[in-house]
């Protein structure tokens, strides 16, 4: 899996006139590689005590990469834990952790900086395929292939809530940016 990174200066007044908008031609492109074949997520994270801004990466291999923005530097680290492929990763907007979910059925929580593993989250039945923090970052929704939603306190990590009975799969989740709606895509 390859991942890039865009650096750009939109000019937001002329964003909408033409197809191409006038950032594109600021824009450059950053590869990084790190995964082997197969599907990879991926969420930025900074922290408010920090000035930097890490590119988090997830991969069918099961690792996870902390990565500077500037190749040069490398990595920042490189986490295991998962005992499948990593689907889904999200950061919370406080940018104190960063969750992975997998297709090991596990969500599992990171704090940030330090990298350090906190704890797992939320057990599935089957694999989890997204994952979203709440606006405060104190919920995180995580869904997947059993049909449900589950809404778990990121310090506690009881659920809060679990929305059941959908009619198929999960595959995105996304919270409004008041916090007040969560949006799912489904596979259907």
């Amino acid at each position: 899996c390859t991942s890039f990174s865009f650096a750009f200066r939109p000019r937001l007044q002329h964003a909408l006139a033409r197809f191409e908008p006038p950032w594109l031609a600021t824009m450059r492109l950053n590869p990084q590689f790190g995964h082997t074949g197969g599907a990879c997520d991926l969420a930025f994270i900074s922290h408010p005590d920090q000035e930097a801004t890490h590119l988090i990466t997830g991969g069918s291999d099961c690792l996870t990469y902390v990565r500077h923005l500037d190749e040069s530097q490398g990595e920042l680290g490189e986490l295991s834990g998962h005992q499948d492929g990593i689907t889904a990763v999200a950061a919370s907007p406080k940018g104190d952790r960063f969750a992975t979910a997998s297709e090991d059925r596990t969500v599992r929580v990171y704090g940030y900086p330090s990298l350090e593993f906190e704890q797992i989250l939320a057990r599935f039945s089957l694999p989890v395929r997204a994952l979203a923090f709440s606006t405060d970052g104190t919920e995180i929704a995580a869904a997947g292939d059993d049909a449900s939603i589950k809404l778990v306190n990121v310090e506690s990590g009881s659920v809060s809530r679990v929305l059941s009975d959908l009619p198929c799969a999960v595959r995105s989740l996304a919270y409004d940016p008041k916090g007040d709606l969560l949006a799912c895509a489904l596979v259907d």
